[in-house]
């Protein structure tokens, strides 16, 4: 969900589809927030953006952002 988001560069249309996407995935805002604060903490993205006229947050290090999903992706595929 975070990587789909990311990828749109138009603010409007990346809020909407962020707020489209919790729904589908029926997941919960806080741990988005929480996802992100750990990227923020790591100076990868901002923190999660509540403006409704913004989008959800800001990639601030592409490179560092693919790393982190990635490996999150590997960590989790271990317990499968």
């Amino acid at each position: 969900m975070i990587a789909r988001v990311s990828g749109i560069v138009h603010a409007q249309t990346a809020r909407r589809t962020y707020e489209e996407l919790l729904q589908i995935l029926e997941l919960p805002e806080t741990a988005v927030a929480e996802v992100l604060a750990d990227m923020n903490r790591l100076g990868i993205t901002s923190r999660l953006v509540t403006r409704p006229d913004a989008a959800p947050f800001i990639v601030l290090n592409k490179g560092a952002f693919e790393k982190y999903l990635t490996d999150k992706i590997t960590e989790i595929a271990k317990y499968v």
